[in-house]
Formats: structure tokens, sequence, C-alpha cells
């Protein structure tokens, strides 16, 4: 199996947004690696898992840093706090999260998605953490 051209190298490594199949058994997708592959035993295997963890690691702190950041921007700019700045920092972090494709189909996808998952996570949470009452 052939990698895609969409893989790109960067300075986190394999880290990378956009899909690509690698030639070693795993699937990767917007930083989610899955771990299959059966080449590896012992020693490599557990260097492979820990590389996995760490890559996807890092990729789903940098996605949740990148949400907060924009989320407090957003925040400061509008002087509000309701559920209408999840939904424009959703749409913002998905957008540059999707950049990477190079498909504005796929950005506006993933822009919708982050945005409608942001704002229904800000309609779950309470309004004070933690609830007391007082």
């Amino acid at each position: 199996m052939a990698s895609c051209a969409l893989e790109q190298q960067d300075l986190l490594g394999e880290f990378s947004w956009a899909p690509t199949m690698r030639p070693k058994k795993g699937f990767h997708f917007d930083g989610i690696s899955i771990i299959a592959d059966a080449g590896h035993k012992g020693t490599a295997r557990g260097l492979y898992v820990a590389k996995s963890v760490a890559r996807n690691g890092l990729g789903w702190g940098f996605f949740a840093g990148m949400y907060l950041g924009l989320n407090c921007g957003v925040k400061t700019v509008r002087r509000k706090s309701d559920w209408m700045n999840a939904t424009i920092a959703g749409a913002m972090t998905g957008a540059l999260a999707a950049a990477r494709s190079g498909s504005g189909v796929r950005m506006l996808q993933t822009a919708a998605l982050v945005s409608a998952i942001a704002t229904a996570g800000d309609f779950v949470r309470p309004a004070q953490y933690p609830p007391t009452g007082i």
C-alpha cells in the first residue's frame, strides 16, 4: 500500500492533519493513528506504540490548545461569555486544522463539525464549575 500524496513532514515529525495511508499497516487520519502494525515485534512494537501515543497526544494537545486560545480571544474581542464564542472558536479551529488538506470542502466540513461539537459542549457544561449553586 503506497503513501498518499497528501502526507507531509513538518517540525513535529510524522504528525500531519491531512489523511494519509502509510506503507506500514496503520491508518492515520486527522491526527489519529490506529495502531495495526503487525510487522513490529517485541521492543520495536513497544517503541512504535510509544511513538504513536506521543504523536497523538501532541496532536490532540495542539488541537485543544488552539481551540482554547481562540475561544479566549473571541471572548475578549466580543466582550461576552455565551455559546457564540464556542461556535466561532470551533469553526476557526476546524478550518485551521483542515487547512493542510488543501481542500476547501474538507475545511468547511471540519469547521462545521468542530463548531457543532464545541457549541454542544458549551450548552452541556454547567454555568459555573463546580456547580455549587452558591
